[in-house]
């Protein structure tokens, strides 16, 4: 088997286990699965173009992550859409790049009212929810980087996802 073989073997290896991942991860930020297709597979671009400088095959999930956000942030800013990002502190980032002010100004009534809510929330749980619903992490890696039973966070996304929706009901409507 030829050393050229032998990558794109590994290379397809690596598009199954991380694929599914990165489409959630940029759906999360773009909510348009065809557009996060196509940040993907442009995403698997890249990495291939860039397979044979990659020294530490441990870090190539945490590379094409980041990797994959970027692309969408410039899709995003290419086609004015919003992008909202958690920061470390669990505050949520919207950069607002919107054509229409009335929009941008409802949008980000609608995510101060969001953050403002789950400032309130215990850490963990505010870290939960952050995690699954913009990093797009499934109930259970969430579990395994917390170390928290799977139950237990998937019972706190649904409380926390109630309590939200009829927060933000009552102070929007």
């Amino acid at each position: 088997m030829t050393n050229c073989e032998l990558l794109d073997d590994d290379f397809a290896e690596v598009y199954q286990r991380y694929s599914k991942m990165l489409f959630q991860i940029v759906y999360k930020m773009t909510k348009d699965s065809f557009l996060a297709e196509d940040i993907v597979q442009e995403t698997f671009i890249k990495a291939y173009s860039k397979i044979e400088t990659i020294i530490d095959s441990e870090k190539i999930g945490a590379w094409l992550i980041v990797t994959a956000k970027r692309t969408a942030i410039d899709y995003l800013r290419k086609e004015n859409r919003y992008l909202i990002s958690p920061l470390e502190d669990g505050q949520l980032f919207v950069e607002s790049i919107n054509n229409s002010v009335e929009q941008a100004a409802e949008f980000m009534e609608i995510m101060e009212a969001v953050q403002l809510q789950i400032s309130g929330w215990d850490s963990d749980k505010r870290k939960v929810f952050l995690l699954k619903s913009f990093h797009g992490l499934k109930e259970e890696e969430i579990s395994q980087q917390m170390n928290i039973k799977t139950g237990t966070i998937k019972t706190w996304i649904f409380r926390s996802r109630k309590c939200l929706k009829e927060q933000l009901r009552e102070k929007l409507y």
